[in-house]
């Protein structure tokens, strides 16, 4: 499981064009290019720069770095909406771990999951109308998903272990997330309007923060295997690989390229030639990036 979540409950150079050409992110692989489309996508992830754990946000190149969030506290889990307008991450200033959602247009802030005991780990639907995040309300982390303005939230799942890091299928029809039912965290999946939940057999004892491929082929995730690796799996096969040590992967729009943190780097990875990029360091410990679709 997460730590983070049972806690709480290289070289790159934009290369000018000539005339008429497509401009290129050159990364430090020679030869290898990632394509110019995935610099205009939106990175969000946490560093502690400050001393506290706050969100950051950059382009898909890494360029454009902000800080989000001057919290003085702790932020963590942060996820962007597919349309890049909203940003979910859970924040203490309550006193308690809620979920608050930003407009990143305006800035303006809403505390939109704020019930009783621990709320964490939102996701966005694809359609941006809907998070699906765990929660400890009834006595137990089980996921929920309600509206992206709050109120109501329907329960998915009823077990007494512990279901965490849900992420959505591209027709937000299914969702698949961790849950440590077998006695080590395993990937589950269920239905977005509840019912059974069946376990995907990964290849690895110890599985999570999966990401769903924007192209619903395969499921990027985390593996201790010889410590944290990111592993693909390939849904149709139920073949899975690893592609490099890190954490906390999450899939560019062209279910090619997987950002993720490996210690105090924000890394980009072509997950079929494994050349990799840092986007960006020098803020302390970097974790849980999401990025836009």
């Amino acid at each position: 499981m997460n730590p983070r979540l049972l806690a709480a409950l290289a070289l790159s150079v934009v290369t000018l064009p000539l005339l008429g050409e497509e401009p290129t992110i050159t990364i430090k692989k020679s030869g290898v290019a990632f394509p110019p489309e995935l610099a205009s996508a939106k990175i969000a992830f946490i560093a502690n720069k400050t001393g506290h754990k706050e969100v950051y946000t950059c382009n898909g190149d890494g360029s454009g770095l902000q800080q989000l969030t001057r919290d003085n506290g702790i932020s963590v889990g942060p996820a962007l909406s597919a349309d890049r307008r909203k940003l979910a991450y859970t924040g203490y200033q309550s006193g308690y771990a809620d979920i608050y959602v930003i407009d990143l247009a305006s800035g303006s802030r809403d505390r939109v999951i704020k019930f009783p005991g621990t709320n964490t780990g939102a996701a966005f639907s694809p359609d941006g109308s809907q998070l699906a995040f765990t929660a400890s309300k009834d006595g137990n982390p089980e996921l929920y998903v309600s509206s992206v303005s709050g109120g109501a939230a329907r329960r998915l799942t009823r077990t007494p272990s512990v279901e965490s890091s849900p992420t959505w299928s591209p027709r937000g029809d299914e969702i698949i997330y961790v849950s440590d039912a077998g006695g080590s965290p395993q990937l589950y999946r269920i239905s977005a309007g509840g019912g059974g939940a069946s376990r995907i057999n990964s290849g690895y004892s110890y599985c999570t923060e999966p990401s769903w491929s924007p192209d619903g082929s395969k499921v990027a995730f985390v593996a201790r295997s010889g410590g944290f690796q990111i592993a693909v799996l390939d849904l149709a096969t139920g073949g899975s690989k690893i592609i490099a040590a890190g954490q906390d992967p999450a899939w560019a729009s062209d279910s090619r390229h997987v950002v993720f943190s490996n210690g105090s780097s924000l890394m980009m990875i072509d997950t079929l030639t494994g050349a990799q990029k840092t986007l960006a360091s020098g803020l302390g410990q970097i974790s849980e990036p999401s990025m836009s679709r």
